[in-house]
């Protein structure tokens, strides 16, 4: 059985451009409070965690992967960055985040934690619980 989890980022410091914003100290915090609650309910669960490649979801996927003890680090999810897709083109975000979770299905029982942003996020609830399915926007 697969548990998916999804978390939007923490709230960052808009100083750069989108991509490269880092996470407030206090975003770091409560990510790291999150990593350890995941940890109290792990029930000796694997846990693969997955992150858009923006700076301040990294900083929320590594401070939730600290406070769970984790021993891998967060992989890079291209789907689940803004406006990207995964190669080949013709993917959508939703098929491709479909694809991760059959990636690690075969693995037992597991969790998997998406760190992402809000409309991708919407978009993959919308597109793994919908019975009609859609097309996901860029």
């Amino acid at each position: 059985m697969i548990t998916v989890i999804l978390v939007r980022h923490g709230e960052r410091r808009r100083e750069q451009d989108d991509a490269q914003d880092e996470l407030t100290q206090s975003a770091l915090n409560k990510a790291v409070r999150l990593g350890t609650r995941l940890r109290a309910h792990m029930d000796n669960r694997r846990v693969v965690v997955l992150t858009s490649a923006h700076r301040h979801a990294v900083q929320t996927a590594e401070a939730i992967s600290d406070g769970a003890q984790l021993a891998a680090p967060p992989e890079s999810a291209p789907f689940l960055s803004p406006g990207k897709r995964e190669p080949p083109a013709p993917h959508w975000a939703g098929e491709v985040a479909s694809e991760a979770l059959r990636r690690h299905a075969g693995q037992g029982n597991i969790i998997v934690l998406m760190v992402g942003h809000e409309t991708r996020l919407s978009q993959l609830v919308l597109r793994f619980t919908a019975s009609r399915q859609r097309q996901l926007e860029a």
